[in-house]
C-alpha cells in the first residue's frame, strides 16, 4: 500500500521512511509522521482493502480456498551477495577442519583416505584427536548451516501470513521448508513494527500481539515490513467484518 502524507496527500518515498525510529518525513510539506498513525489512516481510507497496483514489489495478497494469504518476499540481490560471501568464507574454514576429521577417523580405522583430503599420517596419532576436533567444530557447523539457510532466504524465501476464519498462521521459509507459527485471529490486539536492539545494531520485525507475541519478517525490506504491518492491522485489529470484506475483495 502506498504511504501518503495526510496533510498534502503526497506519496512518501521509501527513503523518507525510517522504520527503526517509526517515523516518515513528507518531502513536500515537511510534516513528520508516526508510521502507526499513517498505517491506521491508510486502513480507514481503504475500507475495501489493498489495491494490488500500489503494493510494494514482492508483496501480494491472494486467496487459498477460503483463506486470505498475505505474502512478502525476503529476496534481495544485495542481501544475497553479502550473505553468500559470509557463508562461503565461514564454511570454507569450518569445512577444512571437517575434512581433517574425516581423514583422521579413516586413518584410525586402518583405511587409506583419498588423496584430496587435507590430512597427513602425522596429523593425528589416535582417534581421540579427530574426535576432539569434531566436538570443537560442531557449534561452528551449526552456525554454518544457519548461514546457508540465510542465503536461501535471500535467494528465494518469503514470509506468508494466512488467515482462515479464526485460524492464523505465520510461515517463514523457502518453498515447503520453513517455520510455521499459529495464532487466533480474534485474540489479536495489535500489529506493530518492533525494534530489536543488540549491542551494536538495531533491527526491526513485524509483531502480532495475541495470546503470545509472534515476531517475524526480520529478513524483509523495511517497506515490505510496513506493508505487512499495515495490512494485518486493517484485517485483524479492526472489526471482524473487515476480514470478510477483504476476502471478498481479494476474490473479485
Amino acid at each position: 500500500m502506498a504511504t501518503r502524507c495526510f496533510r498534502c496527500r503526497t506519496s512518501i518515498p521509501e527513503e523518507r521512511i525510517n522504520v527503526t525510529q517509526g517515523i516518515a518525513h513528507c518531502p513536500s510539506c515537511g510534516t513528520l509522521w508516526r508510521l502507526l498513525d499513517l498505517a491506521s489512516q491508510d486502513a480507514a481510507a481503504a475500507p475495501h482493502g489493498l489495491d494490488p497496483s500500489t503494493s510494494p514489489a514482492g508483496c501480494r495478497m491472494s486467496t487459498d480456498g477460503d483463506a486470505l494469504v498475505l505474502s512478502a518476499s525476503t529476496r534481495s540481490f544485495g542481501g544475497f551477495c553479502g550473505a553468500l560471501a559470509i557463508c562461503l568464507f565461514w564454511n570454507f574454514i569450518v569445512g577444512t577442519f571437517f575434512l581433517l576429521v574425516i581423514d583422521g577417523f579413516m586413518r584410525a580405522a586402518g583405511m587409506q583416505p583419498p588423496p584430496w583430503l587435507p590430512g597427513k599420517p602425522s596429523t593425528f596419532t589416535s582417534a581421540w584427536g579427530p574426535l576432539f576436533v569434531l566436538l570443537f567444530i560442531t557449534p561452528h557447523l551449526c552456525i554454518g548451516m544457519m548461514f546457508i539457510w540465510n542465503v536461501m532466504l535471500k535467494a528465494a524465501g518469503e514470509c506468508r501470513v494466512s488467515i482462515r476464519n479464526d485460524d492464523g498462521r505465520v510461515f517463514t521459509g523457502v518453498g515447503p521448508l520453513g517455520r510455521t507459527r499459529r495464532f487466533t485471529a480474534s485474540e489479536v490486539t495489535a500489529v506493530h513494527i518492533h525494534a530489536k536492539k543488540d549491542d551494536e545494531s538495531v533491527s526491526t520485525v513485524v509483531a502480532i500481539a495475541a495470546h503470545k507475541l509472534i515476531k517475524f519478517g526480520s529478513d524483509l525490506a523495511p517497506i515490505r515490513q510496513l506493508w505487512m504491518q499495515s495490512q494485518l492491522s486493517e484485517l485483524l485489529v479492526g472489526p471482524h467484518q473487515a476480514l470478510e470484506n477483504q476476502t471478498k475483495s481479494a476474490r473479485s
